[in-house]
């Protein structure tokens, strides 16, 4: 089991606080836990891409994607169609699309998660987001080696330009 699904378990855990749990505290860091999955999860999959490199080339550049380029380029393939770096349209399939809204949604999630100190959170709503997360997970398994999944991934370390 590797980091991101770690998290997503761990995320899991924590929207099911018990008694004795600090029952806010708990749910805020599912939220953020959840969120963390996600950016891990296709992460690595922008890392396995970087074949060619080192061990070392491969983690620096994980450590080189950035939050709101990801949720900017996201926010892109969360629409039915894309643009292309050739300037064509194409389709982004359903599962995609579900991939790059949980990745928006739960970017804004733990941005209030962990800086709305007055925002309350409910045990079913902050679950909801949870399972967003995992099935934005089951998505991404079913659409990762389309060529637009790798557009997308290409699209982290690139952004939306192109060339003419």
């Amino acid at each position: 089991m590797g980091l991101a699904d770690d998290l997503l378990v761990l995320a899991d855990r924590l929207a099911k606080p018990t008694s004795s749990d600090p029952e806010q505290a708990s749910l805020r860091r599912a939220l953020s836990t959840a969120y963390y999955a996600l950016f891990h999860l296709l992460v690595a999959e922008v890392a396995q891409l970087w074949q060619g490199g080192s061990l070392e080339s491969r983690r620096r550049l994980e450590r080189e994607l950035d939050h709101r380029t990801m949720k900017d380029i996201s926010q892109l393939f969360s629409q039915p169609q894309w643009t292309d770096w050739t300037g064509q349209q194409v389709s982004v399939p359903n599962d995609l699309r579900e991939v790059a809204k949980a990745f928006v949604s739960l970017q804004q999630e733990r941005h209030v998660a962990d800086y709305n100190s007055g925002r309350i959170w409910a045990r079913l709503e902050t679950q909801s987001k949870v399972d967003q997360a995992k099935a934005a997970f089951q998505s991404w398994q079913a659409v990762r080696t389309q060529p637009v999944a790798q557009d997308y991934l290409l699209s982290f370390l690139v952004g939306t330009k192109r060339r003419s």
